[in-house]
């Protein structure tokens, strides 16, 4: 009954496209556009620690925006990347709402949008956590990410796609067990090309902390995403758009250590193996199927300060009931996949999404319409470990897992895989989220009626101080 209610109810099923298939004969269109996003001034950074600890000192290479546009028939889908940590479901939804006022047509026609973050730790505080975001540069962050989807609508032309799957042992550890990244050490890219074959755009996904300028670094930067997308666009053309894989677990290796030198280094050797792949790619025959659809999932919250955090109206706020909605996306181009999960998931659900779905190519898009810590599969959960001190829930990995799974099975024609989510485990971890989202609310009500009382009291006490006349001093006889 548990998950009746939670996976087929509570996870209401939104086709963002119309009924039926389209036409095999309907060109894929493309089109893509960068604006940048650097900050006016000094911000907080976001990324390192918690509290407003690291102040910008200037700019060590801009932010930038970049947004790929793919129409077939009817359907439209917006595939945007940031240069920032994160951000919440509120802002993607504020600027899908935005796009949604200054596009013409109804609601039904308007776009789809994915707003992914490629989770640079050295771009400005778009989360709350670390000094906050000023408002005037948040609002010119939203009117950028719009122009830029305008841009790229306006740009679309007929496209081929390309794909290749980039090997790149050596380059990134786990930093769970200190090994070598694992299934994750490899990049996978999407190209697409006019029919005159001009690159229009690339896509590239890989799976990495953007970490290398380091925590001691006070210049605003995109860090290694942004050199790869910077180097591949200088090479080739077109756009290059960076989307953070399965990286919850993976940490970069460099040789160079860290800093700006090394985040430039590793950026542009890593460009230049995708490049290389891509460079003896032929394009697939025949026309690709897009098609796409979106799910919301809600998910139980057992880690106390993250819902401590929502009730004080940080982390977006919106924990009810012991619950959270997110979304989670299934994008399908041909024989390509790109999954988006909200979240950093650990290297074991990107290795398991590819089991589940091979031969495919599979890109994960994490960090995608919002922003809910670590996603860890609930094989791999250790109570007292780094990534699952900043998780949701024991089941929170696994519940998304499913659900993007199974909207990629309802694309691809075939049955979903067996769920990994247990039953049991749902059903007590939704009572374990409820049971602590009233406990805290009564906790921080306990707190403030104490703080009140205490005002209160101190008030009273002034008063009757200030009330009290002033005694004479006695005369010596």
């Amino acid at each position: 009954m548990m998950r009746a209610v939670l996976v087929v109810i509570g996870m209401a099923l939104l086709l963002t496209r119309p009924a039926g298939a389209a036409p095999a004969e309907d060109e894929l269109l493309a089109g893509a556009a960068r604006r940048p996003i650097t900050p006016e001034g000094r911000v907080w950074l976001a990324g390192h620690g918690l509290g407003p600890l690291r102040r910008s000192r200037g700019v060590g290479h801009e932010l930038y925006v970049r947004a790929l546009v793919l129409s077939q028939g009817e359907r439209t889908l917006v595939l945007v990347s940031v240069d920032l940590l994160g951000l919440f479901r509120e802002e993607a939804r504020s600027i899908s709402t935005m796009l949604a006022d200054r596009l013409p047509g109804d609601a039904e026609s308007m776009p789809a949008v994915i707003l992914a973050a490629t989770h640079t730790h050295s771009g400005p505080d778009s989360l709350g956590f670390w000094g906050g975001w000023d408002r005037a540069d948040r609002d010119r962050f939203r009117e950028q990410v719009l122009a830029a989807i305008e841009e790229a609508l306006a740009a679309r032309r007929p496209a081929r796609l390309l794909r290749a799957v980039v090997p790149v042992a050596t380059r990134t550890r786990s930093r769970r067990d200190g090994g070598p990244g694992g299934d994750e050490q490899y990049a996978a890219a999407l190209r697409f090309q006019g029919k005159d074959g001009e690159v229009l755009a690339t896509l590239v996904a890989f799976a990495a902390h953007p970490t290398l300028l380091g925590a001691d670094g006070r210049l605003l930067g995109p860090d290694f995403p942004g050199h790869l997308a910077a180097r591949m666009e200088a090479r080739s053309g077109g756009v290059a758009l960076y989307v953070t894989g399965a990286a919850g677990d993976i940490v970069p290796h460099s040789p160079r250590g860290r800093g700006s030198e090394a985040s430039l280094s590793y950026g542009e050797s890593l460009a230049d193996l995708v490049e290389a792949a891509l460079g003896v790619t032929r394009p697939d025959p025949g026309v690709p199927l897009l098609d796409f659809v979106r799910q919301e999932v809600a998910v139980p919250v057992t880690n106390w300060p993250f819902t401590a955090l929502s009730e004080l109206g940080m982390a977006g706020g919106r924990i009810a009931g012991g619950l959270v909605a997110t979304e989670v996306w299934a994008v399908r181009l041909g024989d390509a996949y790109l999954l988006t999960l909200p979240g950093e998931p650990l290297a074991g659900i990107g290795r398991h999404l590819r089991q589940q779905l091979h031969p495919a190519t599979i890109v994960v898009v994490g960090l995608a319409n919002d922003l809910l810590g670590y996603l860890v599969p609930g094989d791999e959960w250790r109570p007292q470990g780094d990534e699952e001190r900043m998780a949701l829930s024991p089941v929170a990995g696994d519940l998304l897992t499913d659900a993007v799974l199974a909207l990629a099975s309802e694309l691809a024609g075939t049955p979903p895989p067996a769920l990994r989510t247990d039953d049991a485990a749902l059903a007590q971890a939704t009572r374990e989220a409820r049971r602590l989202h009233t406990a805290v609310r009564v906790a921080i009500m306990a707190v403030l009626l104490v703080m009140l009382v205490g005002i209160a009291l101190a008030m009273a006490t002034r008063r009757a101080v200030s009330r009290t006349p002033a005694r004479s001093p006695r005369r010596s006889p």
